[in-house]
């Protein structure tokens, strides 16, 4: 997501998770893996160091223009525009729906580009400028901004630093102080959007998923199901799949909303799935001498339509596995967030269909004041079926002291 008040980047509660196949999600990742390293990000401040801001800042009407410039690279969606205006040794603030990130400049406009993959209206309004210190050499323009993307709007507080380098005026800090989320129905208003072709727009889209075939009886269909374990802990079932798989159990974790034929509002774990009510129930009772109960279920319709798609991967930061939280935004606005197993694998169902992107969020350690989260986006045509993997997502934190 590419506001920090924007959707596809913060919504940890349910009623934030858009539509309702947003709501199949146990896990989620999705591709182009983004991982940005600490020599990168340390190349770039030692870039910046090289050329510091002037001590004379900007003067206020320089400052407004940018400010228009800025608006208006979002709401044309020339990225390239947008990316243009940010010094390297730039750090942000991303705040939203009780979430706070702190990233670098390429945290930033990797970020931030996901954005641009749709259109979006941003509009300022109550703009003040003044100096941040009396030595600074920045003019902090503080103004509120009104954002909406698809079904997604927002209003919040902002406060953009700019500096003048090399002769030019740069944003050296960007933060959205906070937001509320607004009504779909009734976005706010702003300049005119672009309404050229998505192709023409300055993020590139996601390259296509690539699946694997399945290796179980369950393929994301419906059929007659064999149900274990059920809760509304949608992180104790993929735990729970989880470890079933590693004893060589066939397991998956998914949401019963998924299914017609399932009581709504659950996860559960499906050890099995069969054409026939006999064959479900023979499982069943296959599985009873190895202590694990289950039911057989028809598991009607799938709600909407098409089929589950099976996602799974592993988290990591700085190289360590673990329960590391994971953002999962879909290209028309849906959202979700879940935590990795302690080992840190993830695995998840879901109605794939368009972009989907997740997001490594694992969160900065107290030594440290920087992140790179590492990402991956992929665009699943409506026809795929399968597995897919997406690898490992290793974030990465360090210190900075510039």
């Amino acid at each position: 997501m590419v506001n920090e008040d924007k959707p596809p980047d913060y919504a940890p509660d349910k009623t934030a998770l858009g539509p309702d196949r947003m709501r199949s999600m146990i896990f989620a990742r999705a591709f182009r893996l983004a991982v940005i390293t600490v020599a990168m990000a340390m190349a770039s401040l030692a870039a910046a160091a090289s050329d510091p801001p002037s001590k004379n800042p900007p003067d206020e009407a320089a400052v407004r223009a940018l400010i228009d410039r800025w608006l208006d690279a979002q709401n044309k969606g020339d990225f390239a525009a947008y990316s243009a205006l940010y010094t390297p040794s730039f750090h942000g603030i991303r705040r939203s729906l009780g979430r706070t990130v702190v990233l670098d400049y390429q945290g930033w406009l990797r970020d931030r580009g996901r954005m641009f993959k749709k259109p979006m209206k941003v509009a300022a309004t109550d703009l003040t400028i003044a100096r941040t210190a009396p030595a600074s050499g920045l003019l902090r323009a503080t103004f509120v901004q009104a954002f909406s993307s698809g079904t997604y709007a927002d209003r919040g507080r902002k406060q953009i630093d700019v500096a003048a380098i090399g002769g030019a005026l740069v944003i050296a800090r960007e933060e959205l102080l906070e937001s509320e989320r607004l009504p779909a129905k009734t976005p706010p208003t702003g300049p005119a959007l672009d309404t050229s072709p998505s192709g023409a727009r300055g993020a590139p889209a996601c390259p296509p998923a690539k699946a694997e075939p399945f290796s179980g009886t369950f393929r994301g269909t419906p059929g007659w199901l064999v149900v274990g374990e059920s809760s509304a802990d949608a992180q104790a079932i993929m735990a729970r799949a989880l470890k079933l798989e590693a004893a060589g159990v066939e397991a998956h974790p998914i949401a019963t909303d998924s299914f017609e034929g399932l009581t709504a509002g659950q996860f559960a774990v499906v050890l099995g799935a069969f054409a026939t009510r006999a064959e479900a129930e023979a499982l069943v009772e296959a599985l009873r001498p190895k202590k694990i109960k289950a039911t057989a279920k028809e598991s009607g319709p799938l709600r909407g339509g098409g089929r589950l798609v099976e996602i799974r991967g592993v988290a990591a930061r700085n190289g360590t596995r673990g329960a590391w939280p994971l953002l999962v935004t879909t290209g028309d606005g849906g959202e979700g967030t879940v935590k990795s197993a302690a080992n840190g694998q993830f695995v998840m169902w879901m109605a794939a269909s368009g972009d989907v992107d997740i997001q490594n969020e694992a969160e900065t350690p107290a030594k440290h004041n920087m992140r790179a989260s590492a990402g991956v986006c992929m665009h699943f045509a409506p026809s795929i079926s399968g597995r897919v993997d997406v690898g490992t997502l290793d974030t990465t934190t360090w210190a900075c002291d510039n």
